[in-house]
Parts: structure tokens; C-alpha cells; sequence
């Protein structure tokens, strides 16, 4: 009986973690600290259940943490070197984490992939470096996002705007995706894939 019972409070508890899990993605809440009691052979305790979603930003505040990134280290961006610099970072973290960093698609244009919205917000710098001033505490990235971040950051803030082009036009995701057509959606499918071959 009493390990029915300890099964039926498992089940019951596991229960509870999947709805708040769908909670916390309906309402956008990062993560949610819960007290839950356990009744022991002496006492009832009161045990710390801390409940997180995956959670997957956007593709807005991606390019904001890169850009203040390369604020602090002295660095400028432009609008086309901040759209490759986005399309890897998807396509690592996708090798890295098997699941993507942010929703938006990436499409493939003629200088390399794009992230549209991140463009539009972008496009009235031209060809000068972005110079928006960017609170990276506002930003919806967790913690473990911001780490992988800074990390990639250091490996390819290296590459210049006309590398990164070089680059991804010689990789099959973009090849394969602007064959279909300017503006295609490049799969993160075949992403994760291409580039956890290179591994």
C-alpha cells in the first residue's frame, strides 16, 4: 500500500511539472521556484522544486547581446556582418544544444543568410556599423544563452562581414536553400546536420 501510494504521488507530482512546464511557455515565464511538501515517517518539510522551460528567444535580442558584446570589446557591426553572425550562432547552438536558439527563419539572400526582421530593424545604418545603445539586462536570454554567447562571440567576432559571406557561401545550407529561389528558408534541419559533420 504504501508504495502505491508513494507511485501514485509520482505520477501526481510529474503531472504537475508538465502543466506549470506549458504555463511557463503560454505565459513566457523563464522558470518558476516552487515549495513543495514531503511527508516523511516524522515530519512534513517543505522541499525547494525549482521548474524551467526551454526556453528559445528571439532573434531581436540575440542580435542585441551581440552587438553590445562588441560595444564592450571595441568592435563594429554592421547590418550584413550582424546577419551572419546570427546565422551562426543558430546553426552552433543547434549543434551544441540540439534545438534551436531562436524561432525566427533565416532566409538565404544573395550576400549570405538573413534574418528579415532583424534586417528591417537594422537596414537605416546602410553600410555604417550599428551604433544603438543596448542594456543587456533587458534582453530575454538566460543565463546559459548569454554564456554560449560571449563563447561564440570570442571565435567570431575575428571574421570580417566579407569572410563570413565567403564562408557560408561555400557551405551547402545556403548553396542548397538560394537554388530554390532568393528569400528560400534555409533549414535548420539541414544546419544541425551540415555542421555537426565538421565536429
Amino acid at each position: 500500500m504504501i508504495d502505491y501510494c508513494k507511485k501514485m504521488y509520482l505520477i501526481l507530482l510529474n503531472t504537475a511539472i508538465i502543466l506549470i512546464k506549458k504555463f511557463l511557455i503560454n505565459y513566457k515565464v523563464d522558470n518558476l521556484l516552487l515549495f513543495v511538501k514531503i511527508k516523511t515517517s516524522r515530519e512534513v518539510v517543505e522541499m525547494p522544486l525549482l521548474i524551467e522551460k526551454n526556453r528559445i528567444t528571439n532573434a531581436i535580442d540575440v542580435a542585441k547581446f551581440l552587438l553590445y558584446n562588441a560595444y564592450k570589446d571595441g568592435d563594429c557591426i554592421t547590418n550584413l556582418k550582424l546577419q551572419k553572425l546570427l546565422y551562426y550562432a543558430q546553426a552552433w547552438y543547434l549543434v551544441n544544444f540540439k534545438k534551436k536558439l531562436f524561432e525566427e527563419p533565416i532566409q538565404a539572400w544573395q550576400y549570405g543568410p538573413v534574418v528579415e526582421s532583424v534586417y528591417k530593424k537594422y537596414c537605416k545604418y546602410g553600410n555604417s556599423p550599428i551604433t544603438e545603445k543596448i542594456n543587456p539586462n533587458h534582453l530575454n536570454l538566460s543565463l546559459d544563452q548569454k554564456d554560449y554567447l560571449t563563447d561564440y562571440c570570442f571565435n567570431f567576432f575575428r571574421y570580417s562581414a566579407t569572410e563570413l559571406v565567403t564562408m557560408t557561401h561555400r557551405e551547402d545550407p545556403w548553396i542548397n536553400a538560394y537554388a530554390k529561389g532568393k528569400g528560400s528558408i534555409i533549414s535548420t534541419c539541414e544546419m544541425q546536420e551540415f555542421y555537426s559533420a565538421l565536429v
